[in-house]
């Protein structure tokens, strides 16, 4: 069973953390922050610990799938070249 998740937000000014803290950083209370559960515990089925999973995408053929062509500029270094499928994409970061 998955722990419950919490965070502790600040009853003065609304400020959140992840832990507790003596004197909030925003507003500087001292001693308002509460505990809040974020998302309730989850029930997994068949041990699998994935409860109910539901896709946001469907499957497409392969076949369906549209390749876009750009111009790469070749580094001198073939095996360079060749993991980055042809060469360097201008504004890419690699």
């Amino acid at each position: 069973m998955a722990k419950a998740k919490t965070r502790y937000v600040c009853s003065n000014c609304g400020s959140f953390s992840a832990k507790w803290q003596g004197k909030c950083s925003d507003c500087g209370a001292w001693n308002s922050f509460v505990e809040e559960v974020v998302e309730a515990k989850s029930t997994s089925f068949g041990g699998s610990g994935i409860a109910h999973y539901q896709p946001t995408a469907s499957p497409i053929s392969m076949s369906d799938v549209k390749g876009v062509e750009t111009i790469r500029f070749h580094t001198g270094i073939d095996e360079l070249d060749l993991v980055l499928g042809g060469g360097l994409v201008k504004g890419s970061v690699v």
